[in-house]
């Protein structure tokens, strides 16, 4: 290489009272934007472990944003919809909804999601999903 650094991907985030309403990710040229809808109970600790969660898009980046994400989000994301720029030519989601069980101790126990993908790709059809889990074994 040249030495230099270059910027690869980029995360904008929209906080609307309280809760991370969209995300625009501009990766390698592609910009996707995820929008976001809550509900309006106070957020559930660990709620946000499930693909497509704004917790989900800085996954991977814990050196970069470690003591910096601030405050969770005030309440609980309940669907998620990707618009894409152009349509992705790998399975991609396109919607997500979620849903999250508590043990008797008040705990979350589970996050099941349901939705949908997108995919240009003629070979792979872009199918729905319902019910795929997260699942919390507490020791």
């Amino acid at each position: 290489g040249d030495g230099k650094y270059r910027l690869d991907k980029q995360l904008d985030f929209i906080v609307t009272d309280g809760n991370i309403t969209q995300v625009k990710t501009l990766e390698y040229g592609n910009v996707v934007v995820s929008n976001y809808k809550y509900d309006s109970e106070p957020n559930i600790l660990l709620g946000d472990i499930a693909y497509e969660t704004p917790l989900f898009k800085v996954d991977g980046y814990e050196i970069l944003t470690h003591n910096k994400l601030g405050k969770r989000n005030k309440n609980n994301v309940i669907s998620m919809e990707n618009v894409f720029t152009e349509t992705p030519f790998q399975k991609s989601y396109k919607t997500v909804n979620f849903k999250r069980n508590l043990d008797k101790s008040g705990r979350i126990s589970e996050i099941i999601i349901s939705g949908s993908y997108v995919t240009s790709n003629p070979l792979n059809s872009a199918t729905n999903f319902v019910d795929e889990k997260v699942i919390f074994e507490y020791k």
